[in-house]
């Protein structure tokens, strides 16, 4: 199954194509780049191939500081997400949810990601964005979603 994984961040957002089976993917290319809606729509309408469209959409705000960048993040969020119902299946999941069914835990650090990636994901470059490699477990624990008829959104 081809899963687009998307990332987005309130000015740049990482991407990652995988080819996903059970609990395992290859990864096929990835990047990390300007967060806005020509490279959404690129991004969406390159994907005509796939099966699922995976999107983190951002969770619980913590800080008052954090306010804007999380409400930059959920503008292109909702637009990769309504985009994607008209060309494919997506899923959502905030970073938590998608970080505890990878690690065990909703916070988990970068470390602890790019270590439970690592055995399940061949391809991976060894040095990557951490933007891509979220976009590569967000990809993934949709793919486990989907499979399992768990949070279907579309």
């Amino acid at each position: 199954m081809l899963v687009l994984g998307i990332d987005p961040g309130p000015t740049k957002a990482g991407w990652a194509l995988i080819d996903a089976e059970g609990t395992t993917a290859r990864y096929m290319q990835g990047g990390w780049e300007c967060c806005d809606e020509e490279n959404i729509v690129r991004w969406i309408c390159g994907f005509d191939r796939g099966d699922l469209i995976a999107i983190e959409i951002p969770g619980l705000v913590v800080r008052d500081a954090a306010k804007h960048s999380l409400v930059e993040t959920a503008r292109w969020a909702g637009f990769a997400q309504g985009f994607t119902y008209l060309r494919s299946t997506s899923i959502v999941l905030t970073a938590q949810q998608w970080r505890k069914e990878l690690t065990g835990k909703p916070n988990a650090s970068d470390a602890l990601i790019h270590e439970a990636l690592r055995p399940r994901i061949t391809d991976l470059p060894k040095r990557c964005s951490v933007h891509i490699r979220d976009a590569v477990g967000v990809a993934l624990v949709g793919h486990w979603q989907y499979v399992t008829g768990a949070r279907r959104s579309a």
